[in-house]
């Protein structure tokens, strides 16, 4: 296969959740310029929704969602089945840690809230959209974790890890189930990453301490990431289910 063909998306299918900010972001734009059909959620209208639209143009849509609503799976599946008859990527990128906590200081409520952002809208989004994921004959599911998933949240974010933690394990047991269908189900796991999710829930002192910790010696990018998702994606992978993928510098 020629590498070049093996990125050129045109006629694909790509939907992405959450992708208009930080890696979600750099997601959209490597599948619109590979020429994929793209679709992609967002929660709230800001800045962010007007610019991607206007870098995009013509090759992307966008629908306003929030992906921990009980019906927004359902929401998602009428509005892309009345766009498209297959989806041929799916990356379930929505995922927050809500904020820094230690057990001992956390509620029930944080851990509800958390597995809602970061699991429980996958295992939805996964189920509902399973139909269009079947009518491709060939599909991918990506699922982007968190270094957290492994480390377990750092020692002041338990309720993140334990999440993700929950989300690999989903993306290798879907892996064995949905194998049978042509479906394969992967996950990212990046490190710290240089985007406002990073920003917004790290000190400078502790991007210092992560970049002292990380071989390479820098947190990473978005588009880093987005480039692991595309070859995951592609035709280059098509041996490789039920694995999640370290992006982390080493570290």
């Amino acid at each position: 296969m020629e590498i070049e063909k093996a990125f050129d998306f045109s006629g694909k299918n790509v939907v992405i959740t959450g992708g208009t900010k930080g890696i979600g972001r750099s997601i959209v734009r490597s599948f619109v310029s590979l020429n994929a059909n793209v679709f992609t959620t967002y929660r709230q209208e800001d800045k962010s929704v007007k610019t991607i639209k206007n870098e995009c143009d013509n090759n992307l849509e966008l629908k306003r969602l929030d992906a921990t609503t009980s019906d927004a799976a359902i929401d998602l599946f009428n509005w892309l089945n009345s766009r498209v008859n297959k989806i041929d990527v799916l990356i379930n990128n929505v995922g927050d840690a809500l904020k820094r906590s230690s057990f001992k200081n956390s509620n029930v409520a944080l851990w509800k809230s958390c597995f809602a952002v970061n699991f429980f809208s996958t295992v939805d989004h996964c189920h509902k959209l399973f139909p269009l994921l079947n009518s491709a004959n060939s599909s991918v599911i990506i699922n982007v974790s968190s270094i957290a998933g492994k480390t377990s949240g750092a020692g002041d974010s338990l309720h993140y890890g334990v999440s993700k933690a929950a989300l690999d394990y989903f993306t290798k047991g879907l892996a064995k189930e949905w194998g049978k269908y042509n479906i394969r189900v992967n996950g990212v796991a990046p490190s710290a990453i240089d985007t406002g999710f990073q920003k917004r829930l790290s000190s400078d002192k502790r991007i210092k301490k992560i970049i002292e910790q990380t071989p390479l010696g820098r947190i990473g990018t978005s588009g880093e990431v987005a480039s692991v998702v595309v070859f995951l994606s592609s035709n280059l992978a098509s041996y490789i289910s039920g694995e999640t993928i370290m992006i982390t510098g080493g570290r």
